[in-house]
């Protein structure tokens, strides 16, 4: 015992060491001293913020999003406004329950394609906006980052609750694009970081940093091991097309009750741009396109023949890629998308349900896809598009174009003077709009916009 009583002493006489000597530098630092420090802290991020906002412009107002998940709470309602949880902070996300009164009041459901998939656009330049100055409406979007068609049948409600003229659906990348990437995008963590962003957004230095990182971000996904959770099989395509047709048509019953006109719009994507993954990245190494999965770059200096023998060492959907690309071969680019196991764009076979529910439910069709196809001499122009499926300010003139003539044919308008188009001839082995990659990670780089602009919105 005697031993025992010792050896306490001894970590008691330890442990009070240790203590002292963990707190004699802070009792060699003045409460002064730490203010001191403190305070110079403090100043520096002020100076680095001044600085920042003389150099860059005051800060942009962005549309802060996250993905909810299929059974978080969507939305709010508080006196006389609908608030939008799935998007945070601006008066964007708070939509008063009943309109002005002299202009038909349209909502728009969809994903980030109408509302967020553009981090420099301003939200004047999205279709929906750009509808209502053509067509003399009230556009109220409801779009948001990674709403599919199970997210709009639950927003029902609180669309009607809004009294709507008109509804414009667009929608079908999400349905396949979430069985993708809801697992790792959603939940309760995406939100919390989705509303410290949104505390922070007042500082440029922030928001400069913020953007630094996420144009060097590349987008991983998980190890080969672990793909088959997040692919989509044919099988499985043909299920979320079934719950597309269900869950819209659904909605659509829903609002043709209640004495609401719909607009439903096809989905267009871009054809250009490559699976998420490489099948085969030894084969695209020794093509000098090692590492680029995902990415927009050229192929025109890329020998066909040395695809053509690379092909036939192995059948590789990347090397079938190239080589529609440089053949400029449509059909074979379009077979490619839709057979994606890593899907982010619709399929034909959604499309064509989207078709299907129009005439089912007596809605009008606003064919973007059969337009933007038109455009490419067969395929999507992808000179309209700012990745796999966000457009860019011509790609939301030209879906403005299409949708604003079926929402007049709705409300029993005239057509509006199309907005005008400035595009060039297709050329399927070039980048379309994109910024070509050369080398190094990939960067997405945006103009400077004016801070009038409006809200903007991150990728999905």
């Amino acid at each position: 015992m005697s031993y025992l009583s010792a050896l306490i002493d001894r970590l008691r006489q330890f442990r009070s060491d240790g203590a002292r000597s963990a707190a004699s530098p802070l009792r060699a630092t003045s409460p002064r001293a730490r203010l001191m420090a403190l305070g110079f802290g403090l100043a520096l991020l002020v100076g680095l913020e001044g600085v920042t906002r003389l150099v860059l412009g005051g800060p942009r107002s962005k549309l802060y999003a996250y993905v909810p998940s299929a059974t978080g709470t969507l939305t709010r309602t508080e006196a006389d406004k609908l608030v939008l949880l799935y998007r945070e902070g601006g008066t964007a996300n708070e939509i008063p329950l009943q309109g002005d009164g002299r202009r038909p009041r349209v909502v728009w459901l969809g994903g980030s394609s109408l509302r967020g998939g553009n981090p420099g656009m301003p939200l004047e330049r999205e279709t929906a906006q750009l509808v209502a100055r053509s067509l003399g409406v009230e556009s109220v979007n409801m779009g948001g980052p990674g709403l599919d068609s199970g997210h709009l049948l639950g927003l029902l409600d609180d669309v009607l609750s809004l009294s709507p003229d008109a509804v414009v659906i667009y929608t079908g990348h999400n349905d396949v694009g979430n069985e993708t990437l809801m697992a790792r995008y959603s939940g309760a963590r995406f939100q919390w970081i989705t509303r410290v962003r949104w505390l922070l957004r007042h500082s440029r230095l922030f928001t400069a940093l913020e953007t630094a990182v996420r144009q060097r971000a590349v987008m991983r996904l998980p190890q080969p091991t672990m793909s088959p959770q997040y692919t989509v099989s044919a099988l499985a395509k043909d299920d979320i097309h079934e719950r597309y047709r269900q869950r819209i048509g659904a909605l659509m019953q829903g609002l043709r009750a209640a004495g609401v006109r719909v607009v439903i719009a096809t989905p267009v994507s871009n054809p250009t741009l490559p699976w998420l993954e490489q099948s085969c990245p030894d084969a695209m190494a020794q093509l000098g396109l090692q590492g680029r999965a995902a990415e927009a770059y050229p192929v025109h200096e890329i020998s066909r023949q040395k695809v053509a023998e690379l092909l036939q060492q192995q059948d590789c959907s990347d090397l079938r890629w190239v080589l529609a690309r440089l053949d400029q071969d449509r059909t074979a680019l379009d077979e490619l998308r839709d057979i994606d196991p890593y899907p982010l764009r619709a399929d034909r076979g959604q499309i064509a349900v989207v078709r299907e529910l129009a005439t089912e439910y007596g809605a009008v069709l606003a064919d973007s896809n059969a337009h933007f196809r038109e455009l490419g001499g067969g395929i999507e122009h992808s000179g309209l598009f700012d990745n796999q499926i966000h457009l860019n300010e011509t790609g939301h003139r030209v879906l403005a174009n299409v949708i604003a003539r079926a929402l007049a044919q709705a409300l029993g308008r005239q057509a509006p003077v199309p907005l005008q188009i400035d595009l060039q001839p297709l050329d399927l082995a070039a980048c379309g709009d994109l910024p070509c990659r050369s080398e190094g990670p990939p960067r997405r780089k945006f103009p400077r916009q004016p801070q009038s602009g409006g809200q903007r919105g991150p990728h999905r």
